[in-house]
């Protein structure tokens, strides 16, 4: 995919963003935060460099954002199934088939197709229940294509907005803390969070050679980050996650380190003027080739 400038970039994003799912008073404009989220998406595809005419399949597309983009260069408040229909019925939607409701694993492993030229993982590992989901994935998907490429948080602050980015990673790292006391897992935006170095050696373990990586900003109209904190800030949420998740007879350490986490991500949210102030945090991408 060709390298856009930032005029070319905005009019590609805004006529992409059309074709996902949104409330909109005229139906030829979409909002600035999805339009943000194609501009990212649109820079992801770029850096792919995912060839027109390739196979690629997605896995945790969700409603759908990245897949348009995706669609589009090999030539989804509302639910999963009214975004996936929405991009069927759009212009890109005869490019597009999802296997849905199915597990990632069970479709690899049923799979007797022709080998993808691309498996796309684009900011889904966060939503994994456990970390051991990725090698699993890995290991069931290095049969059916010849790259792989994936995005993800970089849990490290931008080199350009350093301060404004520090509580999405204090956010991320807090929800993944919280999440792995749970007895059951929630359903949340985070719920595994794993370092880029971390998925590296799990991708490199199943012959996957790192092609390519690079640190990318985020968009400087992505909402994620914001998102994230209002909700850990939000109300009681504090009080009741320490309560449910840290009461009991040998666990006042754990529940020390909860409320100093929940306090640190309040003091960095304050130390830029509060939740508008909060900006995304980089991002990590890399792009692995099978090793025959």
């Amino acid at each position: 995919m060709a390298t856009l400038n930032p005029t070319q970039l905005q009019t590609k994003a805004s006529s992409l963003a059309v074709h996902f799912v949104e409330t909109r008073p005229d139906p030829s404009t979409s909002s600035p935060s999805l339009i943000s989220q194609m501009r990212h998406r649109l820079r992801l595809a770029t850096f792919w460099d995912i060839k027109p005419g390739s196979r690629v399949l997605e896995i945790g597309c969700g409603q759908g954002d990245t897949t348009i983009v995706l669609a589009d260069a090999v030539g989804s408040p509302f639910n999963l199934g009214q975004a996936q229909q929405h991009i069927k019925t759009s212009a890109v939607g005869s490019r597009v088939t999802f296997h849905t409701p199915m597990d990632p694993i069970e479709y690899l492993d049923s799979y007797t197709g022709p080998k993808y030229d691309y498996v796309v993982l684009s900011h889904c590992i966060y939503y994994f229940a456990t970390p051991l989901h990725l090698p699993l994935l890995v290991s069931a998907l290095t049969s059916h294509t010849k790259h792989l490429v994936i995005a993800e948080w970089s849990l490290t602050p931008s080199l350009l907005h350093p301060i404004q980015t520090y509580p999405h990673v204090l956010a991320a790292l807090l929800l993944t803390h919280l999440e792995s006391h749970r007895s059951v897992s929630s359903d949340g935006n985070i719920r595994t969070v794993l370092s880029p170095s971390q998925i590296k050696a799990f991708a490199t373990q199943k012959n996957l050679k790192l092609e390519k990586e690079a640190v990318l900003e985020a968009d400087e109209g992505l909402r994620d980050g914001y998102w994230e904190v209002r909700d850990l800030l939000s109300g009681e949420r504090k009080e009741r996650e320490l309560d449910e998740l840290f009461t009991g007879e040998g666990k006042e350490k754990e529940r020390v380190v909860a409320g100093a986490m929940f306090d640190a991500l309040r003091s960095a949210t304050d130390a830029v003027g509060g939740l508008e102030g909060v900006r995304c945090m980089s991002v990590w991408s890399g792009v692995f080739v099978l090793e025959e």
